[in-house]
């Protein structure tokens, strides 16, 4: 049995559906059981500003936990997050609702008033919650639950992964909801009239008073029209308000309104509608929800008319059991008044709601999926603590650790990531390697991971980590040592001192396993460190749909990487030289942090200063644009491990001109999905380069073979694949 600790909005007991019956009823059936934390009763502002600490202290009273799940709410969030670090658990983010959304339409309605003190706090709280919520809790977030589809897509325009979300629509209690087995209400103030039914509650941001809307335009052919509104308001000046509109309108002898009702008693009411309602506005703060009320009415046969928000679309067109109507006075209740002029249409409908229902949207279904889904989140694998450079960051350890999160391995397996470097100055890297020393003694002392995985390239890096697997490996873990360094051969056999020459050997030696990114690394580790476990696992990157090559320019040849003489950045200049005489349309982009100047220095020396463009360092969206724009790519370096920029350019289906260094061969095959060269060899460089550029057919072949080799052989599926076996492995 698997267990969450789920903060929620609600008091407990909790009577909605969508926590009671799911993760009370449904969820512990295939062995999730929920740890709820709910808050008081009372809702005065000093309550709500106290609710993270009573969230805080639900936390530390609940028992150990696989994985911690907040519910519409923003600061516990953060709470969440935080605590789900130092358990090294899953934290899950539940949203029913776009809560930092709702703000924002309170602060403008206050707005509409004057722009006073209440608008300025109002103002405050809406800013903070979205910093808040947009940039601290769901990123953090293992997986985020939506309520529907439309939410989902959404979310994703606020940069929430798609692949990390799941909609779980609003459902029923199929037990609850068997109409045979309810009674009317015996409510004289129902006899005789035509009953139509809005099932819930009513709210001003609802738009609700639009019910009152549907019966005057009603009654003016339907004397006899009675609109039950069975439910409760949001709030006590919700519900004055609404019987200020039934006053005003003097709708009294046209609607009855039950005020809060136990369900079984609510469900008395339903079953006396002719017709029931399910008016919800477009917009952001209800085009992603999934109302309840109307899968209760499909379910109880009642034949509907719902606003075309889109999960009422959905269900809708999927059962047609219902109409579609805009959320305009005249369409609804004419649509309304159409199904009470038809009997045989009445009845049609209501056969069609409850099998729909029984199919697609019982809790005992909605459970089964969402279990399925925690079995991803907390899956049965070995903890992991994942350390290298913060992602995001420059470098190719950066770019694998952020294919390999968008690849879904830290959803596959329980990795927890700490960040051991930062780009910057020294005292940001320095305040990084202290975070991560701690970080990993709280790890090791407080929930033990079974594997720590270190990603490290050469000298200082390598003495980071080397001290972390020497603190894990006393802590009982198993270790994994992943080498990405192309200068790590020079610097273990003669950049080294011997002490530190001897501990490169002894750090691999006593690594669990040692990861290699291709069989040319794993032999030199072989015969280093004899003792080794060397595991091959190359480098990934995410596959595009297609390779497009119609924005490519002529003459355009790219370079990305550190831009510095290990390069071969210099020889590349030297190359381009030797064929701008014969291409005038010749241009070369550098793009990379390094020797600039000198680079810019060289190019004007060789009289190609023009034809070389130096941006610098370039983010994930430029890189995109530069290498749409290239008809080559060329990394001419002189020593390399397994270069991710090459297999982004592979992926891409560009053409590629390589040297034949590190882990390079590994990937490319000389003249059948690239070219190879010598390293420092301007001239045999100059000559690949003018043979491809001079060739569309020979780049589009070479480039569609690249394409082909990455998907087979170094997409992020089969590297989360190996990763996740050799977890299982080591934490068995």
């Amino acid at each position: 049995m698997k267990r969450i600790a789920f903060i929620v909005r609600d008091p407990l007991p909790p009577t909605r559906a969508d926590v009671a019956t799911l993760f009370g009823a449904e969820l512990p059936r295939h062995g999730i059981d929920s740890e709820l934390i709910g808050q008081g009763k009372t809702r005065s502002v000093l309550a709500l500003a106290a609710s993270p600490l009573r969230d805080a202290l639900g936390l530390w009273r609940a028992r150990r936990v696989d994985g911690i799940q907040v519910r519409d709410k923003i600061a516990s969030g953060v709470l969440a997050r935080v605590a789900a670090a130092i358990l090294g658990v899953p934290f899950v983010y539940w949203m029913s609702f776009p809560v930092v959304e709702g703000f924002e339409a309170r602060r403008d309605e206050i707005g509409r008033a004057g722009r006073g003190p209440r608008w300025a706090a109002h103002a405050l709280r809406a800013r903070v919650a979205r910093l808040v919520l947009y940039r601290l809790v769901l990123p953090g977030a293992r997986h985020v639950f939506v309520q529907s589809d439309a939410m989902a897509s959404w979310l994703a325009g606020q940069g929430v992964p798609r692949a990390r979300m799941s909609a779980v629509p609003m459902g029923v209690d199929a037990a609850l909801f068997e109409r045979a087995a309810i009674e009317p209400a015996r409510d004289p103030r129902l006899d005789g009239r035509r009953v139509i039914l809005y099932l819930g509650r009513v709210s001003q941001s609802r738009q609700s008073g639009f019910l009152l809307d549907v019966v005057e335009a009603l009654r003016r052919g339907i004397p006899g029209i009675l609109l039950v509104i069975a439910g409760d308001a949001s709030s006590s000046a919700d519900m004055a308000w609404m019987r200020g509109l039934i006053g005003e309108r003097r709708l009294g002898e046209h609607v009855v309104l039950t005020g809060w009702l136990p369900q079984r008693k609510a469900l008395r009411y339903a079953v006396r509608a002719e017709v029931a309602l399910s008016p919800l506005p477009r917009g952001t703060l209800f085009d992603g929800s999934s109302p309840a009320k109307l899968m209760e009415y499909l379910a109880l046969g009642i034949p509907c008319v719902a606003s075309d928000i889109p999960d009422q679309a959905l269900a809708i067109e999927q059962s047609g059991a219902g109409v579609l109507a805009p959320m305009l006075p005249g369409p609804f209740s004419e649509a309304v008044r159409a199904l009470l002029d038809d009997p045989a249409q009445r009845a049609r409908l209501a056969k069609l709601g409850p099998p729909w229902v029984a199919r697609h949207r019982t809790y005992a279904i909605l459970g089964a999926q969402v279990a399925e889904t925690y079995e991803r989140i907390l899956p049965e694998v070995p903890r992991v603590l994942m350390i290298g450079t913060a992602p995001g960051g420059r470098g190719g350890i950066a770019s694998v650790v952020g294919v390999l999160r968008a690849g879904g391995l830290f959803e596959r397996a329980a990795v927890r990531y700490v960040v051991s470097h930062r780009a910057g100055a020294h005292h940001v890297g320095a305040r990084a390697a202290l975070s991560a020393f701690l970080s990993t003694v709280a790890a090791c002392l407080r929930r033990r991971p079974e594997v720590v995985h270190v990603h490290s390239a050469t000298r200082a890096s390598f003495a980071r980590k080397s001290l972390l697997l020497l603190l894990a490996r006393a802590a009982g873990c198993r270790t994994i040592f992943h080498l990405h360094g192309a200068q790590f051969g020079r610097f273990a056999a003669t950049g080294a001192w011997a002490p530190m020459r001897w501990w490169i050997r002894r750090t691999l030696e006593r690594s669990t396993a040692v990861i290699a990114l291709s069989d040319r690394w794993a032999a030199f580790v072989r015969g280093y460190a004899p003792a080794a476990r060397v595991v091959v696992v190359p480098n990934a990157v995410a596959l595009p749909a297609s390779a497009d090559r119609s924005r490519e320019e002529r003459g355009r040849i790219l370079f990305l990487g550190r831009a510095d003489a290990g390069k071969g950045v210099f020889d590349l200049l030297a190359a381009v030289a030797l064929l701008a005489p014969a291409l005038p349309h010749i241009r070369l982009v550098i793009g990379g942090a390094g020797q600039l100047a000198l680079l810019r220095r060289r190019a004007e020396e060789l009289g190609i200063g023009a034809r070389v463009i130096l941006p610098g360092w370039l983010d994930a969206r430029a890189r995109e644009r530069e290498m749409a724009r290239a008809q080559v790519f060329c990394l001419p370096s002189h020593a390399e491990g397994l270069p991710m920029a090459m297999l982004e350019a592979m992926a891409a289906g560009k053409a590629i001109v390589a040297s034949a260094v590190g882990g390079v061969p590994d990937a490319i095959a000389d003249g059948a999905n690239g070219v190879l060269v010598a390293p420092r060899d301007p001239a045999a460089l100059a000559a690949a380069l003018g043979k491809l550029l001079a060739s569309r057919a020979l780049r589009e072949c070479m480039g569609d073979a690249a394409s082909a080799t990455v998907r087979e052989r170094f997409s992020a599926e089969g590297a989360v694949g190996a990763l996740s076996a050799l977890y299982r492995e080591l934490g068995a």
